[in-house]
Protein backbone atom coordinates (compact mmCIF):
# COMPACT_ATOMS: atom_id res chain seq x y z
CA UNK A 1 0.00 0.00 0.00
CA UNK A 2 2.89 2.38 0.79
CA UNK A 3 4.41 1.73 -2.65
CA UNK A 4 1.10 2.47 -4.37
CA UNK A 5 0.66 5.65 -2.34
CA UNK A 6 4.11 6.84 -3.43
CA UNK A 7 3.08 6.16 -7.04
CA UNK A 8 -0.01 8.32 -6.52
CA UNK A 9 2.13 11.13 -5.09
CA UNK A 10 4.38 11.03 -8.16
CA UNK A 11 1.39 11.18 -10.52
CA UNK A 12 -0.32 13.96 -8.54
CA UNK A 13 2.87 15.94 -7.84
CA UNK A 14 2.61 19.68 -8.29
CA UNK A 15 6.38 19.94 -8.76
CA UNK A 16 7.32 18.68 -12.24
CA UNK A 17 4.03 16.82 -12.49
CA UNK A 18 1.55 16.62 -15.35
CA UNK A 19 -0.08 19.99 -14.59
CA UNK A 20 0.53 23.13 -16.59
CA UNK A 21 -0.25 26.86 -16.51
CA UNK A 22 -3.83 27.58 -15.48
CA UNK A 23 -4.17 24.55 -13.18
CA UNK A 24 -5.88 25.69 -9.99
CA UNK A 25 -4.27 25.24 -6.57
CA UNK A 26 -5.06 26.15 -2.99
CA UNK A 27 -2.93 26.32 0.12
CA UNK A 28 -3.14 23.33 2.45
CA UNK A 29 -3.21 23.52 6.24
CA UNK A 30 0.49 22.56 6.16
CA UNK A 31 1.53 25.60 4.12
CA UNK A 32 4.26 27.67 5.83
CA UNK A 33 3.46 31.18 7.04
CA UNK A 34 5.43 32.95 4.30
CA UNK A 35 3.31 31.22 1.65
CA UNK A 36 0.07 32.07 3.48
CA UNK A 37 1.08 35.71 3.88
CA UNK A 38 2.01 36.22 0.24
CA UNK A 39 -0.50 34.07 -1.63
CA UNK A 40 -3.85 35.65 -0.84
CA UNK A 41 -6.45 34.97 -3.52
CA UNK A 42 -6.98 32.48 -6.31
CA UNK A 43 -3.82 30.50 -7.09
CA UNK A 44 -2.93 28.88 -10.40
CA UNK A 45 0.20 27.51 -12.03
CA UNK A 46 1.85 29.95 -14.44
CA UNK A 47 4.82 30.51 -16.76
CA UNK A 48 7.99 32.32 -15.65
CA UNK A 49 8.19 36.10 -16.07
CA UNK A 50 11.08 38.53 -15.76
CA UNK A 51 9.49 40.30 -12.81
CA UNK A 52 8.32 37.26 -10.83
CA UNK A 53 8.69 37.43 -7.05
CA UNK A 54 10.70 34.68 -5.35
CA UNK A 55 9.57 33.12 -2.06
CA UNK A 56 11.68 30.71 -0.04
CA UNK A 57 14.75 28.73 -1.03
CA UNK A 58 15.43 25.19 -2.11
CA UNK A 59 16.21 22.89 -5.03
CA UNK A 60 12.61 22.53 -6.24
CA UNK A 61 10.22 25.23 -7.42
CA UNK A 62 6.89 26.02 -9.03
CA UNK A 63 5.59 29.20 -10.67
CA UNK A 64 2.20 30.47 -9.59
CA UNK A 65 0.04 33.50 -10.33
CA UNK A 66 -2.07 35.24 -7.70
CA UNK A 67 -4.04 38.42 -8.35
CA UNK A 68 -1.98 39.47 -11.37
CA UNK A 69 1.38 38.84 -9.68
CA UNK A 70 3.66 35.91 -10.52
CA UNK A 71 5.65 34.11 -7.81
CA UNK A 72 8.40 31.52 -7.91
CA UNK A 73 7.91 29.25 -4.92
CA UNK A 74 11.17 27.60 -3.85
CA UNK A 75 11.61 24.70 -1.43
CA UNK A 76 11.92 20.95 -1.31
CA UNK A 77 9.73 18.86 -3.60
CA UNK A 78 7.86 17.30 -0.68
CA UNK A 79 7.56 20.63 1.09
CA UNK A 80 5.93 22.31 -1.91
CA UNK A 81 3.63 19.35 -2.60
CA UNK A 82 2.52 19.34 1.03
CA UNK A 83 1.89 23.09 0.99
CA UNK A 84 -0.64 22.97 -1.84
CA UNK A 85 -3.76 21.02 -2.80
CA UNK A 86 -5.22 20.62 -6.26
CA UNK A 87 -8.33 22.78 -6.21
CA UNK A 88 -11.56 21.10 -7.24
CA UNK A 89 -14.32 22.89 -9.12
CA UNK A 90 -12.06 24.76 -11.55
CA UNK A 91 -13.73 23.19 -14.54
CA UNK A 92 -17.35 24.11 -13.98
CA UNK A 93 -20.15 21.59 -13.62
CA UNK A 94 -18.05 18.61 -14.75
CA UNK A 95 -15.49 19.23 -12.01
CA UNK A 96 -18.25 19.83 -9.48
CA UNK A 97 -19.70 16.39 -10.20
CA UNK A 98 -16.26 14.81 -9.98
CA UNK A 99 -15.54 16.55 -6.68
CA UNK A 100 -18.91 15.43 -5.30
CA UNK A 101 -18.08 11.84 -6.22
CA UNK A 102 -14.75 12.09 -4.41
CA UNK A 103 -16.37 13.69 -1.36
CA UNK A 104 -18.97 10.92 -1.12
CA UNK A 105 -16.34 8.25 -1.74
CA UNK A 106 -14.21 9.52 1.14
CA UNK A 107 -17.21 9.28 3.48
CA UNK A 108 -18.08 5.80 2.21
CA UNK A 109 -14.53 4.59 2.79
CA UNK A 110 -14.50 6.15 6.26
CA UNK A 111 -17.77 4.48 7.33
CA UNK A 112 -16.87 1.12 5.77
CA UNK A 113 -13.44 0.99 7.39
CA UNK A 114 -14.87 1.85 10.79
CA UNK A 115 -17.62 -0.76 10.42
CA UNK A 116 -15.07 -3.45 9.58
CA UNK A 117 -12.14 -2.41 11.75
CA UNK A 118 -13.51 -0.20 14.53
CA UNK A 119 -11.18 2.68 13.66
CA UNK A 120 -10.96 5.58 11.14
CA UNK A 121 -9.20 4.93 7.85
CA UNK A 122 -5.89 6.72 7.25
CA UNK A 123 -5.84 9.58 4.79
CA UNK A 124 -3.24 7.97 2.52
CA UNK A 125 -5.33 4.79 2.34
CA UNK A 126 -8.37 6.83 1.33
CA UNK A 127 -6.45 8.45 -1.53
CA UNK A 128 -5.19 5.11 -2.79
CA UNK A 129 -8.66 3.53 -2.74
CA UNK A 130 -10.49 6.38 -4.50
CA UNK A 131 -9.96 4.98 -8.04
CA UNK A 132 -11.59 1.70 -6.98
CA UNK A 133 -14.80 3.70 -6.46
CA UNK A 134 -14.51 5.55 -9.80
CA UNK A 135 -13.47 8.69 -7.96
CA UNK A 136 -10.61 10.79 -9.35
CA UNK A 137 -7.80 11.20 -6.84
CA UNK A 138 -6.77 14.47 -8.52
CA UNK A 139 -9.98 16.03 -7.19
CA UNK A 140 -9.21 15.08 -3.60
CA UNK A 141 -8.66 17.85 -1.06
CA UNK A 142 -7.99 17.61 2.66
CA UNK A 143 -11.31 19.07 3.78
CA UNK A 144 -13.10 16.01 2.35
CA UNK A 145 -11.20 13.81 4.79
CA UNK A 146 -11.74 16.29 7.64
CA UNK A 147 -15.48 16.30 6.92
CA UNK A 148 -15.63 12.50 6.79
CA UNK A 149 -13.86 12.27 10.15
CA UNK A 150 -16.53 14.54 11.66
CA UNK A 151 -19.32 12.62 9.92
CA UNK A 152 -17.99 9.41 11.45
CA UNK A 153 -19.10 10.65 14.88
CA UNK A 154 -22.67 10.76 13.55
CA UNK A 155 -22.35 7.42 11.77
CA UNK A 156 -21.41 5.80 15.08
CA UNK A 157 -24.87 6.77 16.39
CA UNK A 158 -26.54 4.32 13.97
CA UNK A 159 -27.00 1.64 16.62
CA UNK A 160 -29.33 -0.51 14.51
CA UNK A 161 -26.45 -1.60 12.22
CA UNK A 162 -23.73 -1.79 14.84
CA UNK A 163 -21.64 -4.98 14.61
CA UNK A 164 -23.25 -6.19 11.37
CA UNK A 165 -21.63 -7.17 8.08
CA UNK A 166 -22.63 -4.43 5.67
CA UNK A 167 -22.58 -3.57 2.00
CA UNK A 168 -21.94 0.09 1.13
CA UNK A 169 -22.81 1.70 -2.21
CA UNK A 170 -23.60 4.98 -3.93
CA UNK A 171 -27.11 5.97 -4.98
CA UNK A 172 -28.06 4.02 -8.08
CA UNK A 173 -25.52 1.22 -7.67
CA UNK A 174 -26.41 -2.49 -7.75
CA UNK A 175 -28.95 -2.78 -4.91
CA UNK A 176 -30.31 0.77 -4.56
CA UNK A 177 -30.77 0.85 -8.34
CA UNK A 178 -33.56 -1.71 -7.93
CA UNK A 179 -35.23 0.43 -5.25
CA UNK A 180 -35.17 3.64 -7.34
CA UNK A 181 -36.43 1.76 -10.41
CA UNK A 182 -39.35 0.42 -8.39
CA UNK A 183 -40.12 3.89 -7.01
CA UNK A 184 -40.17 5.39 -10.52
CA UNK A 185 -42.42 2.56 -11.71
CA UNK A 186 -44.85 3.37 -8.88
CA UNK A 187 -45.03 7.09 -9.67
CA UNK A 188 -42.13 8.71 -7.80
CA UNK A 189 -40.57 11.86 -9.35
CA UNK A 190 -38.32 11.15 -12.34
CA UNK A 191 -35.37 12.77 -10.56
CA UNK A 192 -34.21 10.21 -7.98
CA UNK A 193 -33.18 12.91 -5.48
CA UNK A 194 -36.71 14.27 -5.47
CA UNK A 195 -37.94 10.99 -4.00
CA UNK A 196 -35.04 9.97 -1.77
CA UNK A 197 -31.89 12.16 -1.75
CA UNK A 198 -29.61 9.57 -0.12
CA UNK A 199 -26.06 9.74 -1.47
CA UNK A 200 -25.04 6.45 0.14
CA UNK A 201 -27.03 3.30 0.83
CA UNK A 202 -25.94 0.83 3.48
CA UNK A 203 -27.38 -2.69 3.46
CA UNK A 204 -27.01 -5.66 5.76
CA UNK A 205 -25.12 -7.98 3.37
CA UNK A 206 -27.36 -11.00 3.96
CA UNK A 207 -30.42 -8.84 3.21
CA UNK A 208 -29.05 -7.19 0.05
CA UNK A 209 -29.38 -10.33 -2.08
CA UNK A 210 -33.12 -10.59 -1.34
CA UNK A 211 -34.06 -7.01 -2.28
CA UNK A 212 -35.24 -7.89 -5.78
CA UNK A 213 -37.64 -10.58 -4.61
CA UNK A 214 -39.01 -8.38 -1.81
CA UNK A 215 -39.64 -5.47 -4.17
CA UNK A 216 -41.54 -7.66 -6.63
CA UNK A 217 -44.49 -7.87 -4.26
CA UNK A 218 -44.81 -4.12 -3.64
CA UNK A 219 -47.64 -2.44 -5.54
CA UNK A 220 -47.82 1.19 -4.34
CA UNK A 221 -45.36 3.99 -3.54
CA UNK A 222 -46.69 4.27 0.02
CA UNK A 223 -46.03 0.56 0.47
CA UNK A 224 -42.46 0.99 -0.82
CA UNK A 225 -41.87 3.92 1.54
CA UNK A 226 -43.17 1.81 4.43
CA UNK A 227 -40.90 -1.08 3.36
CA UNK A 228 -37.85 1.22 3.55
CA UNK A 229 -38.90 2.56 6.96
CA UNK A 230 -39.55 -0.96 8.30
CA UNK A 231 -36.19 -2.32 7.12
CA UNK A 232 -34.39 0.73 8.52
CA UNK A 233 -35.89 0.01 11.94
CA UNK A 234 -34.84 -3.65 11.59
CA UNK A 235 -31.25 -2.59 10.86
CA UNK A 236 -31.30 -3.97 7.33
CA UNK A 237 -30.74 -0.73 5.40
CA UNK A 238 -29.85 2.94 5.91
CA UNK A 239 -30.21 5.63 3.20
CA UNK A 240 -27.71 8.42 4.05
CA UNK A 241 -27.77 11.98 2.68
CA UNK A 242 -24.38 13.65 3.18
CA UNK A 243 -23.64 17.34 3.68
CA UNK A 244 -20.22 18.89 4.29
CA UNK A 245 -19.44 18.84 8.02
CA UNK A 246 -17.64 21.74 9.68
CA UNK A 247 -16.65 21.95 13.34
CA UNK A 248 -19.16 19.36 14.50
CA UNK A 249 -21.28 16.77 12.74
CA UNK A 250 -24.97 16.19 13.40
CA UNK A 251 -27.36 13.43 12.38
CA UNK A 252 -31.09 13.74 11.77
CA UNK A 253 -33.68 11.16 10.77
CA UNK A 254 -35.92 12.65 8.08
CA UNK A 255 -39.16 10.68 8.20
CA UNK A 256 -41.65 12.54 5.98
CA UNK A 257 -44.75 11.31 7.83
CA UNK A 258 -43.54 12.61 11.19
CA UNK A 259 -41.37 15.49 9.97
CA UNK A 260 -44.29 17.38 8.41
CA UNK A 261 -45.87 17.64 11.87
CA UNK A 262 -42.63 18.66 13.55
CA UNK A 263 -42.57 22.04 15.26
CA UNK A 264 -39.95 23.98 13.33
CA UNK A 265 -37.57 26.26 15.20
CA UNK A 266 -36.72 28.26 12.09
CA UNK A 267 -37.80 31.90 11.76
CA UNK A 268 -39.70 32.05 8.47
CA UNK A 269 -40.39 35.79 8.63
CA UNK A 270 -39.26 37.61 5.50
CA UNK A 271 -35.75 39.04 5.51
CA UNK A 272 -35.39 40.25 1.93
CA UNK A 273 -36.22 39.62 -1.69
CA UNK A 274 -33.44 39.66 -4.29
CA UNK A 275 -34.33 39.89 -7.98
CA UNK A 276 -31.52 40.19 -10.53
CA UNK A 277 -31.72 42.90 -13.16
CA UNK A 278 -31.37 40.13 -15.76
CA UNK A 279 -34.55 38.57 -14.30
CA UNK A 280 -32.72 35.23 -14.26
CA UNK A 281 -32.95 34.75 -10.49
CA UNK A 282 -35.32 35.44 -7.60
CA UNK A 283 -34.29 34.76 -4.01
CA UNK A 284 -36.88 35.07 -1.24
CA UNK A 285 -34.90 34.85 2.01
CA UNK A 286 -36.22 34.30 5.54
CA UNK A 287 -34.66 35.47 8.81
CA UNK A 288 -33.49 31.91 9.51
CA UNK A 289 -31.54 31.77 6.25
CA UNK A 290 -33.95 29.47 4.42
CA UNK A 291 -34.21 30.80 0.89
CA UNK A 292 -36.82 29.96 -1.74
CA UNK A 293 -34.84 30.27 -4.98
CA UNK A 294 -35.82 30.45 -8.64
CA UNK A 295 -33.01 30.39 -11.19
CA UNK A 296 -32.81 30.31 -14.97
CA UNK A 297 -30.18 27.74 -15.86
CA UNK A 298 -31.10 26.79 -19.41
CA UNK A 299 -30.09 28.32 -22.73
CA UNK A 300 -30.09 32.11 -23.09
CA UNK A 301 -33.36 31.90 -25.02
CA UNK A 302 -35.06 29.77 -22.33
CA UNK A 303 -36.90 31.89 -19.72
CA UNK A 304 -37.90 28.92 -17.54
CA UNK A 305 -37.24 29.31 -13.81
CA UNK A 306 -36.16 26.25 -11.81
CA UNK A 307 -36.82 26.09 -8.09
CA UNK A 308 -34.72 24.96 -5.13
CA UNK A 309 -34.40 25.58 -1.42
CA UNK A 310 -31.20 26.41 0.46
CA UNK A 311 -30.35 27.03 4.09
CA UNK A 312 -27.90 29.92 4.03
CA UNK A 313 -26.65 29.96 7.60
CA UNK A 314 -26.10 26.20 7.64
CA UNK A 315 -24.25 26.36 4.32
CA UNK A 316 -25.98 23.49 2.57
CA UNK A 317 -28.24 23.15 -0.42
CA UNK A 318 -31.43 21.41 0.62
CA UNK A 319 -32.35 20.36 -2.88
CA UNK A 320 -34.29 21.05 -6.04
CA UNK A 321 -38.07 21.37 -5.97
CA UNK A 322 -39.70 18.96 -8.39
CA UNK A 323 -41.43 20.84 -11.23
CA UNK A 324 -44.49 18.56 -11.25
CA UNK A 325 -45.01 18.99 -7.50
CA UNK A 326 -44.73 22.77 -7.93
CA UNK A 327 -47.25 22.80 -10.78
CA UNK A 328 -49.66 20.71 -8.74
CA UNK A 329 -49.22 23.06 -5.77
CA UNK A 330 -49.83 26.37 -7.56
CA UNK A 331 -52.54 24.93 -9.81
CA UNK A 332 -51.63 26.98 -12.87
CA UNK A 333 -51.45 30.31 -11.06
CA UNK A 334 -47.70 30.81 -11.73
CA UNK A 335 -46.72 31.59 -15.31
CA UNK A 336 -43.37 30.20 -16.41
CA UNK A 337 -41.31 29.31 -19.45
CA UNK A 338 -41.73 29.56 -23.19
CA UNK A 339 -45.49 28.98 -23.02
CA UNK A 340 -45.94 32.57 -21.80
CA UNK A 341 -47.42 34.72 -24.57
CA UNK A 342 -46.54 38.33 -23.64
CA UNK A 343 -49.28 40.93 -24.04
CA UNK A 344 -49.37 44.60 -23.00
CA UNK A 345 -51.86 43.67 -20.28
CA UNK A 346 -49.60 40.94 -18.85
CA UNK A 347 -46.54 43.20 -18.95
CA UNK A 348 -48.30 46.11 -17.25
CA UNK A 349 -49.79 43.80 -14.62
CA UNK A 350 -46.28 42.47 -13.92
CA UNK A 351 -44.99 46.02 -13.50
CA UNK A 352 -47.81 46.68 -11.00
CA UNK A 353 -46.78 43.57 -9.05
CA UNK A 354 -43.16 44.75 -8.80
CA UNK A 355 -44.36 48.15 -7.60
CA UNK A 356 -46.66 46.48 -5.08
CA UNK A 357 -43.70 44.70 -3.44
CA UNK A 358 -41.12 47.44 -4.06
CA UNK A 359 -40.66 47.94 -0.33
CA UNK A 360 -39.29 44.43 0.28
CA UNK A 361 -37.20 44.03 -2.89
CA UNK A 362 -33.52 44.93 -2.52
CA UNK A 363 -32.69 47.66 -5.02
CA UNK A 364 -29.40 46.83 -6.70
CA UNK A 365 -28.97 46.98 -10.46
CA UNK A 366 -32.61 46.07 -11.02
CA UNK A 367 -34.35 49.35 -11.94
CA UNK A 368 -35.76 47.43 -14.90
CA UNK A 369 -38.40 46.07 -12.50
CA UNK A 370 -39.97 49.49 -11.97
CA UNK A 371 -38.82 51.41 -15.04
CA UNK A 372 -39.12 48.94 -17.89
CA UNK A 373 -39.02 49.98 -21.54
CA UNK A 374 -41.04 47.16 -23.01
CA UNK A 375 -40.30 48.35 -26.55
CA UNK A 376 -36.68 47.31 -26.05
CA UNK A 377 -37.50 43.89 -24.55
CA UNK A 378 -37.13 40.87 -26.81
CA UNK A 379 -39.63 38.04 -26.37
CA UNK A 380 -37.43 36.11 -23.92
CA UNK A 381 -36.93 39.13 -21.66
CA UNK A 382 -40.68 39.82 -21.70
CA UNK A 383 -41.30 36.21 -20.67
CA UNK A 384 -38.74 36.50 -17.88
CA UNK A 385 -40.34 39.73 -16.65
CA UNK A 386 -43.80 38.14 -16.51
CA UNK A 387 -42.52 34.88 -14.97
CA UNK A 388 -40.63 36.69 -12.20
CA UNK A 389 -43.62 38.84 -11.31
CA UNK A 390 -46.00 35.89 -11.39
CA UNK A 391 -43.81 33.83 -9.03
CA UNK A 392 -43.27 36.75 -6.64
CA UNK A 393 -46.98 37.51 -6.45
CA UNK A 394 -47.93 33.89 -5.77
CA UNK A 395 -45.37 33.49 -2.98
CA UNK A 396 -46.12 36.80 -1.29
CA UNK A 397 -49.91 36.37 -1.52
CA UNK A 398 -49.80 33.33 0.75
CA UNK A 399 -46.31 33.74 2.15
CA UNK A 400 -46.39 31.51 5.25
CA UNK A 401 -47.96 28.53 3.52
CA UNK A 402 -45.78 28.74 0.40
CA UNK A 403 -42.53 29.08 2.35
CA UNK A 404 -43.41 26.15 4.60
CA UNK A 405 -44.30 24.08 1.53
CA UNK A 406 -41.03 25.09 -0.12
CA UNK A 407 -39.04 24.17 2.98
CA UNK A 408 -40.54 20.69 3.28
CA UNK A 409 -40.40 20.00 -0.45
CA UNK A 410 -36.74 21.04 -0.68
CA UNK A 411 -36.08 18.79 2.33
CA UNK A 412 -37.77 15.95 0.39
CA UNK A 413 -40.58 15.81 2.93
CA UNK A 414 -43.83 15.25 1.05
CA UNK A 415 -46.51 12.59 0.97
CA UNK A 416 -44.55 10.71 -1.70
CA UNK A 417 -41.03 10.93 -0.23
CA UNK A 418 -39.07 8.16 1.42
CA UNK A 419 -37.26 8.40 4.77
CA UNK A 420 -33.51 8.94 5.00
CA UNK A 421 -30.81 9.87 7.50
CA UNK A 422 -29.08 13.23 7.01
CA UNK A 423 -25.49 13.49 8.22
CA UNK A 424 -23.79 16.88 8.09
Amino acid sequence: MVIKFKKYLEEASIVKGKYGPGHKLELSRRAPDNYVKALKGDIELADETDDMIEIGSGSASIIVKVGGKVYKINGSKSGINNAFNHKSGGGGKADTHKATRVKEAVSLLMFKHYQENGSPIKEEDVIELLPTLKAEADMYIEKFYDSAMLQLDSYKQLKLIRGKTLTFEFQGDKHSKQIYAKAKQLGAPANADNWNPADLWVFESSFASSIGSELSGIETLNELNFWIRKNYLMGKLVPISLKQAKGKSTMELINPIKYKNKKLTYDFNLNKVLIAGSLKSIFIETNSGFTFKANSRGAASNPTLYLEGTMKQENFAMGAIDAKLWQKYHGGKVLNGTKIEPTPALLNNSKNIFNKYKGVITKKGNDILWKPDFTKFDTTLQQRYIAAASLLDFVMSDYNDVMRWGFFTAMKVTDTNSMYVKIK
